[in-house]
Formats: C-alpha cells, sequence, structure tokens
C-alpha cells in the first residue's frame, strides 16, 4: 500500500519508517553540525552524496551573527575575517564539486527577514559563477522552527523531483 504524502510522495510503509529512522539520525547529528558544517561535508566528499540543501545555513562564517564570537576560538584564530574561517566557509568550498556538479543538486533557502540572508543570497551568487547547478527559494520568514517546518516539504520536493 502506497500513502500519498504533501501530495507529491507515494511511499509505502516500510519506506516512510526509514526515512524517519535517517530523519532521526539527521536530527541529532544537525542538532549538533548545523546545516552549514552539512553543506561543507558535501561540499568536501560530493562524490558520496547526491545533493545537499540548506534551510537558513551560515554558509558565509562571517554573517555569523552571534556565532562570530565563538567561531576563531573553535579554529584557533584571532577574527571571523581570518583566512582560516573563510577556507571553512561553504562558499569557499563550492569549486570542490568540480566535473561533478552537472549530476547534483543544491536547494539554498532562507526567510526575508532572516539575518542569514545575506549569505545565502553571496552562496547562491557565487554557485551561479561557477556554474553549479542550484534551487533558490525565498520566501518571508524569520530564523526559527516555524519557518523551517513549513519550509521542509518543499525541500523534499526539490529532492523527490531531481534524485
Amino acid at each position: 500500500m502506497l500513502l500519498n504524502i504533501f501530495g507529491f510522495l507515494n511511499l509505502s510503509f516500510a519506506d516512510i519508517i526509514d526515512i524517519l529512522m535517517v530523519a532521526a539520525l539527521i536530527y541529532l547529528v544537525f542538532r549538533w553540525i548545523r546545516g552549514s558544517s552539512a553543506m561543507n561535508i558535501f561540499l568536501d566528499h560530493p562524490e558520496r552524496f547526491r545533493g545537499a540543501g540548506s534551510m537558513s545555513g551560515v554558509l558565509v562564517l562571517h554573517h555569523s551573527g552571534t556565532s562570530k564570537e565563538i567561531i576563531p576560538g573553535i579554529l584557533g584564530v584571532e577574527s571571523i575575517y581570518d583566512p582560516v574561517c573563510a577556507a571553512e566557509s561553504a562558499i569557499n568550498r563550492l569549486e570542490r564539486i568540480g566535473e561533478q556538479a552537472p549530476q547534483k543538486i543544491i536547494v539554498i533557502s532562507c526567510g526575508t527577514e532572516d539575518k542569514l540572508m545575506i549569505a545565502s543570497k553571496e552562496f547562491e551568487q557565487r554557485c551561479t559563477e561557477l556554474g553549479v547547478p542550484h534551487i533558490t527559494l525565498y520566501s518571508p520568514g524569520k530564523h526559527n522552527w516555524p519557518y523551517w517546518v513549513w519550509l521542509l516539504p518543499y525541500h523534499l520536493k526539490f529532492f523527490s523531483e531531481a534524485l
């Protein structure tokens, strides 16, 4: 028996259980490493993944808001503007996707009232410059769970159709 989810996914009960198990694992991992690290993992190892998505991600570390004071200490540097921090930003890892880019999908989304909108826009621009295929979704919303819960079905839709 197939269940229709979100009006576009037809899944069996076993598929749903598998997805929920993976989602639980992803939730636990991403609560720890956050979305920008997930994008970095994808960009560092594009041969292992078919795509990645960012919802309100810190894709450019110097736009990280309150974390500007924390990140340099973690990386062992004095300033968020240090080249070490720049190298850790997803935007500066995009070139690593190389010739695999046409077979990959990147979904970038952010709420228009989110302070990280500038980072998403810069990342989008860099994708365009490098010819990396990407989908962007900018819509009214803030950096909060209600926005991300609303946005998740769109990410799932993009991935289900593209992959």
